[in-house]
């Protein structure tokens, strides 16, 4: 139970962490064309 808890949360954190790199590449883009 406490595996399957661990693998969640490495998953949850993998993927707030690709949205937080692709919200920053937007405001990169954003910048580069202002």
């Amino acid at each position: 139970m406490k595996k399957d808890m661990v693998e969640s949360s490495i998953v949850i954190y993998f993927f707030i962490s690709l949205l937080f790199v692709q919200a920053k590449g937007h405001t990169d883009h954003k910048e580069v064309k202002a």
